[in-house]
């Protein structure tokens, strides 16, 4: 099995993003968050399984929501709003990002049971990282996951991501994938993703 290779300007580069702010690929619609989304995004983050799976896990009111919206700097921060066959079911992040490094943290949560199982968390996490390292040009993606997600520590580990613990007796693992180990890693869930999709009649992207 020969490992994806993509050059800048190939027809491969997969996510243009445009004018309405949003992007696609897979099946999956990343568009920016917008002020009328803030309380469901909110209201979703607050449900005890998706909180206990994060870092940060206090609830979050409607005045903690605003300051973080506020302080978003759209050259650091890229937060999306995930649709899938006209749904939102969750969100993207993309953080702390250091043009100069060419590194960024990413993250995604997807809301309910019936989305987090099966392919549609790869199509949402192949779409996504594609757009880092092909469009935004980025060389490495870190990610941060707490020590009892034994969800994410898989997810993140079949994404290529290389996860070590920075502190035994804390509660986070932090990973690091470079764009050759991702995309080492995830041809074999594009392939499968690819295969859904054919036998769903989807449109296949160009360059996959």
């Amino acid at each position: 099995m020969s490992v994806l290779r993509f050059e800048p300007g190939e027809a491969a580069r997969a996510l243009p993003r445009n004018e309405q702010g949003y992007f696609a690929k897979y099946g999956v619609t990343f568009q920016d968050v917008l002020p009328d989304d803030l309380e469901l995004l909110r209201r979703w983050r607050n449900e005890p399984a998706i909180r206990e799976a994060m870092v940060f896990q206090e609830e979050i009111t409607e005045a903690m929501q605003a300051v973080w919206y506020a302080s978003l700097d759209p050259a650091k921060d890229l937060y999306s709003v995930l649709l899938f066959r006209g749904e939102r079911i969750g969100l993207s992040q993309l953080r702390h990002i250091d043009r100069a490094r060419r590194t960024a943290e990413g993250g995604i949560a997807i809301w309910q049971p019936q989305h987090q199982n099966g392919l549609l968390p790869y199509r949402v996490a192949i779409a996504g990282m594609d757009w880092d390292f092909l469009e935004s040009g980025f060389e490495s993606l870190t990610v941060t996951v707490r020590k009892t997600n034994s969800r994410a520590r898989r997810f993140v580990r079949s994404l290529g991501y290389h996860l070590e613990d920075p502190d035994p007796a804390g509660e986070i693992l932090r990973g690091r994938v470079d764009a050759e180990s991702y995309f080492r890693a995830v041809e074999p869930y594009r392939e499968i993703v690819l295969a859904e999709m054919r036998e769903l009649g989807e449109p296949i992207p160009r360059g996959f």
